[in-house]
């Protein structure tokens, strides 16, 4: 019964190990810089600009930044709604140009928009000269989990004040998903029991 825990607990302890040494690993990857494909598009004195980091790696969040720069001289306002999520159109395709399907969250604050509409009319104002900026987590929203390339789409209403609305977008935005470092789990169990052998010599 003592050997049958003892290679319980073993196997735990390895276990364990990989786990860390899999949350370190991808914790060292998100902190990598990341290169960015940019891309704009400008309409009636509105610039709208997306910035999304050309190689994420899955299981990590993947941020798109969508900044809207007023250059006109007057006030515009965008997005009518009043929550961020549902002021914008995203798609994600592949290269294929296949639809990747939404998460449970995504469904929640994208679908559910598009299907029934918008409850409330509260678009937020820029100035001119300014710049709202949006960050929104696409891994959040559509399932990016298998390696590849992908392509993004945003489109926002925008509502001038003395003109009539117009949506502006910026089209296909490309960017890549890899698959996470792996440590295999042989060599964590390995060097786990070569240092409990290295321990007890010490004692």
């Amino acid at each position: 019964m003592k050997y049958v825990l003892l290679i319980i607990g073993l196997c735990l302890l390895g276990t364990g190990g990989f786990l860390l040494a899999q949350e370190a690993r991808l914790a060292k990857q998100s902190k990598l810089p990341k290169k960015c494909s940019t891309k704009k598009n400008r309409r009636n004195n509105v610039e709208m600009t997306l910035d999304v980091a050309r190689v994420n790696v899955a299981g990590i969040g993947m941020n798109l930044a969508v900044s809207l720069t007023n250059k006109s001289q007057k006030v515009v306002k965008y997005g009518p709604t009043d929550g961020s999520y549902r002021d914008f159109i995203i798609n994600v395709k592949d290269l294929g140009g296949k639809a990747v399907p939404l998460t449970r969250f995504g469904k929640k604050w994208l679908a559910r928009k598009r299907k029934h509409g918008f409850k409330k009319f509260n678009p937020k104002p820029i100035k001119p000269g300014e710049t709202a900026t949006i960050t929104f987590n696409l891994s959040l929203l559509f399932d990016l989990t298998l390696p590849g390339t992908y392509r993004v789409t945003v489109a926002t209403e925008v509502y001038p004040l003395t003109s009539a609305a117009f949506t502006i977008n910026v089209e296909e935005v490309e960017f890549k998903v890899i698959e996470p470092s792996i440590i295999p789990v042989k060599t964590v169990a390995r060097d786990t029991g070569q240092q409990k052998k290295a321990n007890g010599k010490k004692k």
